[in-house]
C-alpha cells in the first residue's frame, strides 16, 4: 500500500482505515439490509456479518438519534397487531405471552 500511494503522490494510509471510514458512509446510505450487503461486499467483505463487525460500535449520540427517528415510523399492519395485541389481552394471557416471548429471549434462559 505504501508504494501505491507514494506513486499517486497522496498520503500513506491503512486500507482498513479507508474500509472503516467506506464503512461508516455506508451505514448513513444503506437503508435496508439488502443495501448493507451489497455496501460490504463492494468493500471485499463476503458477509455482511463482516462488515458490521468491524464498523464498531454506534456512538452512544447516534444511537439515541437512530432510535428516535425510529418513533417516528408507522410499523406495517401486522407489525402493529403485535404491538397493540398485549393491550387487549387477558391479564393472565399477557403473563403466558410474556413468558413465551422470555423463552425466545437469550439473557433470560436460566
Amino acid at each position: 500500500m505504501q508504494h501505491a500511494c507514494k506513486a499517486a503522490i497522496v498520503p500513506v494510509f491503512r486500507l482498513q482505515a479507508l474500509r472503516k471510514t467506506l464503512t461508516a458512509i455506508g451505514e448513513e446510505l444503506c437503508h435496508s439490509i439488502q443495501e448493507r450487503n451489497a455496501w460490504g461486499q463492494n468493500l471485499g467483505h463476503e458477509e455482511l456479518g463482516t462488515t458490521l463487525q468491524h464498523s464498531g460500535k454506534v456512538p452512544e449520540v447516534r444511537q439515541l438519534d437512530l432510535i428516535g427517528n425510529m418513533r417516528n415510523r408507522t410499523p406495517q399492519p401486522d407489525t402493529r397487531r403485535l404491538i397493540d395485541k398485549p393491550g387487549r389481552m387477558r391479564p393472565d394471557h399477557v403473563k403466558l405471552f410474556e413468558s413465551l416471548i422470555d423463552g425466545f429471549d437469550p439473557a433470560k434462559a436460566g
